[in-house]
């Protein structure tokens, strides 16, 4: 894998997809009606609790997805034959909602959700939700929207990014004082976000060298106001090195320990099918049939960098 602060985004939203990524599959469906009621189903099923060397039990795993009794959620247990021929658990979660009106669908916001960790502290903020808001347009215009969001979840990948860094730093120049190497990490989170929404909006046109060598260069100048006199001839060597190889094992085991919630989503595939009472008119799924919109995703690289919207317009028979 190549060095480079832009790399960071292609290795985030693939490096816990791994050769198991969809392992656990969420399946929506969505089927309303003319006047605006409705039935939606959301099923997650899955052959196994954990993921490669994270194992957690079933109520820390029911926890972590929002999969509690409480909130409507069924749990069937069935054997499942493996192309080895052996039988295996397969778990399969449902939740069934009803909307009688218009009004009914939002209050479905937050059925599916995913809790980075469920400890206390710093981290327990970053989770996974969706919202869902469905409106009748003058003319026989029915929409249907839902939003799904990471909160905070790029931003803890950041701070562990910038963590690294810094330690990387402390080992290479260990003269530099608590102070200047936070203004460091402070000035480096800034470039590695940059980086980050720089991939979408250049499409390649910044090198990755552009960003390593600017990096670098500034860093430099940073310390030498404090530091003439001292050898910074590494200081590009200890960028690359943040985000070498190295970095994957860093990150992989970062979500296993501080975000298991994250790790499992990312071996999670989500499908959407929303079927209209009429003609699809407009929409942004990848697939049409008939009246039926239809996405599919996986769950980490469906809203890493910013919200995703799905949405389907359709006109009313009568």
């Amino acid at each position: 894998m190549k060095n480079s602060l832009k790399a960071l985004l292609a290795l985030v939203l693939t490096v816990n997809l791994l050769l198991s990524a969809g392992c656990k599959q969420y399946k929506i469906e969505v089927t309303m009606n003319e006047d605006g009621s409705g039935m939606r189903t959301v099923q997650l099923s899955t052959p196994t609790i954990g993921e490669d060397n994270l194992e957690i039990g079933l109520d820390e795993f029911r926890s972590l997805f929002g999969l509690s009794e409480k909130r409507g959620w069924s749990m069937q247990r069935v054997l499942k034959e493996t192309e080895e021929g052996e039988e295996r658990d397969k778990y399969i979660f449902t939740l069934d909602s009803k909307a009688k009106r218009i009004s009914s669908w939002q209050a479905m916001s937050g059925d599916i959700e995913i809790r980075g960790t469920l400890e206390k502290g710093p981290l327990a903020d970053v989770s996974f939700y969706n919202e869902i808001e469905v409106e009748r347009i003058d003319g026989g215009i029915l929409t249907y929207r839902e939003t799904l969001t990471w909160n905070r979840l790029k931003e803890s990948v950041i701070d562990m990014t910038i963590a690294l860094f810094r330690n990387n730093m402390a080992q290479e120049y260990p003269f530099l004082s608590q102070q200047e190497l936070d203004m460091l990490a402070y000035f480096t989170a800034g470039i590695v976000s940059i980086a980050w929404y720089g991939e979408e909006v250049a499409e390649d046109q910044i090198s990755d060298e552009m960003y390593e060598t600017s990096a670098a260069v500034y860093i430099e100048h940073i310390i030498r106001k404090n530091h003439p006199d001292e050898d910074l001839s590494n200081i590009l060597s200890v960028v690359k090195r943040t985000f070498d190889d190295e970095y994957e094992t860093q990150f992989d085991n970062f979500l296993k320990e501080k975000l298991p919630g994250a790790y499992l989503a990312g071996h999670t595939a989500i499908s959407f099918m929303v079927t209209m009472p009429g003609e699809i008119v407009e929409t942004n799924a990848q697939h049409v049939e008939g009246n039926t919109a239809i996405w599919k995703h996986d769950v980490t690289m469906v809203a890493f960098n910013h919200p995703v919207e799905l949405f389907v317009k359709a006109k009313l028979t009568k």
